[in-house]
């Protein structure tokens, strides 16, 4: 997720000398980024729910499940950059669902957690989307 994240900062830096564009991409994907980690915590905090592998260890009871953090900032940078790159999106959008039976396999999420994190994601990304769109509309009168 960190090398994702890295990676649109460092091609951002580069390609916005070029086309302004690509800093909107780019407002589009930090605002996707911050939605998601204030929803989920806020979730988090308000929703308590134990993790898979507090059943089978029982001494460290992790009450943070719900829902799945990677799954939901993963969905909403895929949903940004495939809407602005269809190649790089469905890339994306399969590392998402990659890191997402991961969490499933490492017992750290359970499978609600990670199709809730998904949709999340998709909603965050979207709004993220058309946000940026609205403010640009709104700039341009």
């Amino acid at each position: 997720m960190f090398i994702v994240i890295f990676s649109v900062i460092l091609w951002t830096l580069k390609e916005s000398f070029k086309n302004k564009k690509v800093l909107y991409i780019f407002a589009e994907f930090i605002l996707a980024i911050l939605l998601s980690i204030f929803v989920v915590q806020f979730i988090k905090i308000n929703y308590p729910h134990i993790r898979p592998i507090s059943y089978f260890y029982p001494g460290e009871q992790l009450f943070d499940s719900f829902p799945s953090q990677h799954a939901t900032i993963m969905s909403a940078i895929s949903i940004v950059i495939l809407n602005n790159f269809l190649e790089w999106g469905i890339l994306l959008y399969l590392l998402t669902v990659i890191v997402s039976l991961l969490s499933w396999i490492s017992l750290m999420h359970w499978p609600i957690d990670i199709i809730v994190g998904l949709f999340l994601g998709f909603l965050i990304g979207s709004f993220a989307r058309e946000f940026i769109k609205m403010f640009l509309r709104l700039n341009r009168k």
